[in-house]
Order: structure tokens, then sequence, then C-alpha cells
């Protein structure tokens, strides 16, 4: 599929059986958003923003929502355990394929807990990214899609639209980084339902 706005790779609303219609919009970092995709959003009541990037990503790749006034802007880390590595330009980058399924339980600590409160009190419609827009947003949002109860199908096929959205950067990125295990970078089935299959949605909610 593609992606809701022209200036990213992997936008689209997060949809359910059961979720609000139209009510959250799960992305990559929208660092080059138009002014048209900027008054759509504003438009659409797409007004509380959550960066779910590390501190290092926030401070070197700026996003133009954070300083149009109409928006809340809100940064809001996603943890591995509580930690992240704010040096490295791609925040939590595990180094094996275990490693990526392992990172997914551990990003349901307290900090995940806060963000996904955040988001279902949100008083307007919601925008939530990290870089890619396929691990950090997508714990995210298989644990909303959990609360909904959305089907284990449902959950997967949503995490699994990320592979299409950005199977062409991925490629380019691994032929300019040879040296990438390219197996912990590309969404695989393996890693959502691991994760379904061990988080504690009591730690969360």
């Amino acid at each position: 599929m593609s992606s809701l706005f022209k200036s990213t790779f992997n936008s689209r609303f997060l949809n359910g059986d059961n979720i609000p219609y139209h009510r959250y919009i799960r992305s990559d970092v929208p660092n080059n958003i138009s002014k048209d995709e900027i008054d759509w959003l504003y438009k659409n009541n797409f007004t509380t923003i959550i960066d779910l990037r590390s501190d290092w990503e926030h401070e070197h790749e700026s996003v133009p929502l954070e300083i149009d006034n109409r928006f809340i802007y809100l940064h809001k880390p996603v943890t591995i355990d509580g930690l992240v590595d704010i040096d490295n330009i791609n925040g939590i980058v595990p180094k094996t394929v275990a490693d990526v399924s392992k990172s997914y339980i551990l990003m349901a600590d307290k900090n995940m807990k806060n963000i996904i409160n955040t988001i279902l009190n949100a008083k307007t419609n919601v925008l939530y990214f990290c870089s890619a827009g396929k691990d950090r947003t997508g714990v995210v949002s298989a644990i909303l899609m959990l609360i909904y109860k959305e089907s284990r199908n449902s959950i997967i096929d949503d995490y699994m639209k990320s592979l299409d959205n950005i199977k062409v950067i991925f490629e380019k990125y691994s032929k300019e980084f040879p040296d990438i295990n390219t197996d912990i970078i590309y969404p695989k089935r393996e890693f959502i339902e691991s994760f379904l299959d061990n988080v504690n949605l009591n730690n969360i909610i």
C-alpha cells in the first residue's frame, strides 16, 4: 500500500473493527511534511503529535510540526526496559533477530504506559511516529489494537504493511551499508507474533 502523505513512506491510518474511525495515524518521521499536508492534519483535527524517537534523533532531525503552534507536539521516546541509547541515530538497534523480538517485549515498560495513556486520552486525533514507522511505532500500534480488542491477524497484517511501504528504502540502506544484518531491519511476522505471545498488558494499562 502507499503512504498517506507524499512526503513520507510509511504513514497510514490505524484501522480496525473497534478502533474509532480515522482517530490515529501511524507514521515514519514527517521531517519533510509539506504545508498542504500540515494544513490537512489541522483541518482533520490531527493536532496531537507524538514523537517516539530517541533524544538524539529528536535533536538532529527536526519536524516542522514541532514549531507550529496549532499542534500539541509531545516528545515521548520509546525505551527498552526504561533505557534508550541517546547517542544512536536510530535510537534502539538490536544486533540479532532474537534481540528484535526481545526488544519489542522490553519496550512495554513504564514509559510505554505513559505513551499509551497519552494517546488514548488525547482530546484530538493523534499522529504518532518514530524514524521508519515500523518497530517503535509498530509496537505502539500493536498495543493500541490489543486494547481495542482487534484480532491477532489484524494486528499482524497492520504490522506487515510496513514491509511493503518501505522495502525500497531498506534495499537502498542495505546497499549503502552492506555489513548491516538485513534480517533485523525488515519487518517479520515472527517479531510481532512473539510480541503478541509474550506481552503483558497489565504492565501498560
